[in-house]
């Protein structure tokens, strides 16, 4: 996995982009994990922005998977939801499927997710007009 990359931050807002290449192993669960906590300690407001265009479907574990909605559960005990909007780049539909698994079925969100399907070639870059399908899931009160 990437390191975290901060491309826009100042006093009003705050947006944070990760660049996932892997969730196979508990140290990619984490390094995402922490990078959401470290923002709640530190009692900021952030957006979240999440690149996955070299993410294949075999560097994901389901285990992981289970393991993330089980941290999006413990966020929901926050009196304050310092997380306000997240948006998920995918590029593969089994991807998008496990998302909305993830969304559905295993723990709804925190903030508003954002998940934009693209259909691109390897020498394409993700567009207005290259995206196939835009799904945005919504937190439960």
């Amino acid at each position: 996995m990437d390191i975290l990359l901060n491309v826009h931050k100042n006093h009003v807002k705050n947006t944070i982009c990760l660049n996932i290449t892997s969730f196979h192993n508990q140290d990619d669960c984490d390094h995402i994990m922490k990078t959401i906590k470290n923002q709640y300690e530190s009692k900021t407001d952030f957006y979240l922005i999440i690149e996955t265009k070299d993410l294949l479907v075999e560097n994901i574990s389901l285990r992981n998977l289970y393991n993330f909605s089980a941290f999006l559960n413990s966020l929901k005990q926050h009196k304050y939801q310092y997380l306000k909007k997240t948006l998920i780049k995918i590029y593969n539909n089994h991807c998008y499927d496990l998302l909305y698994i993830l969304f559905t079925y295993l723990s709804s969100p925190v903030a508003i997710v954002e998940v934009i399907l693209y259909k691109i070639q390897e020498t394409q870059s993700p567009s207005l007009s290259n995206i196939e399908k835009i799904k945005q899931y919504f937190p439960k009160n």
